[in-house]
């Protein structure tokens, strides 16, 4: 019975956090959904067309990286939110009101999964199949959370998926690279104040699969970490700082000297 309350919540946490990721793909549509009629919807209508007209934004390579997702979906949902999505940022390319917004369908879809969450019976085995929801996830997209999740279930990794995680990084790298014009250490975005916690994360993925293509990733990862040890803002964030560094044996060997100076300072508050 818990073998099947894990496989069980691990599928509905697979689609839920594909629905998650879809509505950060689509955020950005939301100010046209929710504009009110008139000069300030025809406003953000004809911004989106700017965007999309002047390269800012590549509707194919979004469809492309929102289908990664849909794959966890299942159908006929998916192929319904699937065509949803096609006309309506087809409609916001040619500055026209989508007919419908695929995050509609993505909003009762999300009811429904935590609704069938809320069936199953807490304990362990549904977290386990939370936390490997994320590694099944990280053949659409690896970030921080999928990177924890295969560190601590390193033995439900196929080796395939290491290299399909490898080869989308630099994939990111390029792209990177290429927006900004030159070269790129971290390719992720990282919400406000989680920047060092996702660069750990990272690291550890790294540095426990043996990854050895990102030098400078690693590098400049250390390199920020110099940094946010040497001068921590309060002593909170200077032991956040220190037990984050302190996750991954490779980051502290190679920031040693400051972290001593911050345990230092943390102590001395």
């Amino acid at each position: 019975m818990s073998a099947e309350t894990r496989e069980e919540a691990r599928s509905i946490w697979r689609r839920e956090l594909a629905v998650a990721e879809l509505w950060r793909l689509l955020g950005f549509t939301s100010l046209a959904m929710h504009a009110p009629a008139g000069d300030e919807k025809q406003f953000m209508l004809g911004v989106f067309r700017s965007m999309i007209s002047e390269g800012r934004l590549d509707i194919d390579a979004l469809l492309e990286e929102a289908g990664g997702y849909l794959a966890f979906v299942d159908v006929p949902e998916s192929d319904k939110i699937a065509r949803t999505l096609e006309r309506q940022l087809r409609a916001l390319s040619d500055g026209e009101e989508p007919p419908g917004y695929a995050q509609e369908g993505l909003s009762k879809l999300s009811k429904q999964n935590h609704k069938r969450l809320e069936s199953l019976q807490p304990g362990p085995e549904k977290a386990k199949g939370y936390l490997l929801a994320n590694v099944d996830l990280a053949r659409a997209g690896a970030g921080a959370g999928s990177c924890e999740a295969m560190c601590f279930f390193r033995e439900e990794v196929p080796d395939d998926l290491v290299g399909e995680v490898v080869k989308g990084w630099k994939q990111a790298v390029r792209t990177e690279e290429q927006r900004r014009g030159y070269a790129a250490e971290m390719f992720w975005n990282s919400l406000d104040h989680y920047e060092e916690a996702d660069a750990v994360s990272h690291y550890r993925f790294i540095e426990d699969f043996g990854v050895g293509e990102f030098p400078k990733t690693l590098a400049g990862i250390e390199e920020e970490f110099r940094h946010a040890l040497l001068a921590p803002a309060t002593w909170v964030v200077g032991a956040l700082n220190l037990w984050l560094a302190s996750r991954s044996p490779g980051l502290m060997a190679r920031v040693r000297p400051f972290a001593e100076q911050a345990l230092e300072l943390v102590c001395g508050y």
